[in-house]
Formats: C-alpha cells, sequence, structure tokens
C-alpha cells in the first residue's frame, strides 16, 4: 500500500483524524458552556408556577434553601455540573393579589 506520509512519520490521515476529535471536545465543551450560562440566575414566578430548568448529561439541579414571606416564597436551587456546584439560582414564587 502506498501512503502518504507526513514529516513525522504518521499517515495524513491520522492527522484529520486528531484534528476531528480535537475538534469534537472543543465542540463538546462549547455546548456545555452555552447551556450553563443560559440558566438564569434569579426566576420569578406566580403563585402556582413550578420551575423548570433544563438539564443535560451531568447537569442537575438541587434544592438547598427554602425561605417564606408574608407575600413571596423564596426557593435556592444549586445547579452542579457532575457534582460541582457551578451556579445558584434563586427562585421567588409571588402570591396572587
Amino acid at each position: 500500500m502506498n501512503y502518504k506520509l507526513n514529516k513525522i512519520g504518521y499517515p495524513k490521515s491520522m492527522k484529520n483524524l486528531k484534528f476531528g476529535i480535537t475538534f469534537f471536545i472543543l465542540m463538546v465543551v462549547y455546548i456545555y458552556v452555552a447551556n450553563i450560562s443560559l440558566i438564569p440566575q434569579h426566576i420569578i414566578l406566580l403563585e402556582n408556577e413550578n420551575y423548570k430548568i433544563k438539564k443535560f448529561i451531568g447537569v442537575d439541579t438541587i434544592e438547598t434553601v427554602t425561605t417564606s414571606n408574608a407575600n413571596e416564597n423564596t426557593v435556592h436551587v444549586d445547579v452542579t455540573l457532575f457534582g460541582n456546584k457551578i451556579k445558584q439560582v434563586t427562585v421567588d414564587t409571588l402570591e396572587n393579589v
């Protein structure tokens, strides 16, 4: 077989494979960073609404602190990436007046 070799001695297809794998890994990291940055830090809801934060592989939500005032309930939600806290979201639920 006649393979074209580069200066190091690898076939040129190996160079393309390395480039493709590197590009794929960088795209996955970019998608995770973009999706995490789109999660708001503060959410305001009315009385009977539920919050829903979009989840994807490795990203989970954990409710940590709940406080109540006369007209609003506040819930702090930790967003974790593979078990590491990366963001805290405050969810305020206002009562109908």
